[in-house]
């Protein structure tokens, strides 16, 4: 348990030294919740806790596990269903625009909020 804390401390100390120097901006604000953290002024929600192998997180409100399952069972089953394919699980997140003359003209008789 202590050699996975460790790591765990060494692996946060690392990224922020590297926010540090690649993001001050982000390191800033990381420092600063640190700070009402440690000082009361803004309540822990949450908390990290590893167990039987694996890391979850604890609702220290309800006590209730967050994602109550092996995270790294989770992690390997979850990271079977990605692919690259963009017709798959992706979304378009602006409107497609046809600019035939036919579309044009309707565009030309449409207001912002029409469906088309």
């Amino acid at each position: 348990m202590k050699d996975i804390e460790a790591i765990a401390v060494s692996n946060y100390q690392e990224n922020m030294i590297y926010f540090q120097q690649r993001h001050p901006d982000l390191h800033k604000k990381i420092l600063a919740l640190d700070t009402i953290l440690a000082d009361g002024t803004y309540p822990q929600k949450y908390e990290l806790e590893y167990k039987d192998g694996y890391f979850d997180v604890v609702d220290l409100r309800s006590k209730k596990m967050l994602y109550d399952q092996n995270s790294n069972i989770f992690s390997k089953k979850i990271s079977k269903d990605v692919n690259l394919q963009k017709n798959l699980q992706s979304f378009r997140c602006h409107r497609k625009f046809v600019f035939d003359k036919d579309t044009l003209e309707l565009y030309k008789t449409q207001n912002a909020y029409t469906d088309y």
